[in-house]
């Protein structure tokens, strides 16, 4: 199970990664297919590993300072899930 909006789902193993500690750059994330396209996002949105703040991508960056926490981490473009 995992937590979506205070909503528990079921989801099968397989389809996560488990990892024991945080993230260490910024998670490249694909624009989800339900956003209005009058919420200006791109096609891909950042996650800072610090604060967990979402941003617009603009371009292919390789770092970027975090607006919230004040952090410069590099951007994590080689994820797999990228690929497709």
């Amino acid at each position: 199970m995992v937590d979506v909006k205070g909503t528990p789902v079921a989801v099968v193993r397989a389809f996560l990664q488990m990892s024991s500690s945080p993230p260490r750059k910024w998670t490249v994330v694909p624009r989800p297919q339900n956003v209005p396209r009058s919420i200006e996002m791109g096609t891909h949105y950042a996650v800072c590993p610090s604060c967990r703040d979402r941003v617009s991508l603009r371009g292919r960056p390789g770092r970027m300072m975090c607006g919230r926490c004040s952090v410069e981490f590099a951007v994590d473009w080689e994820e797999q899930y990228l690929a497709k």
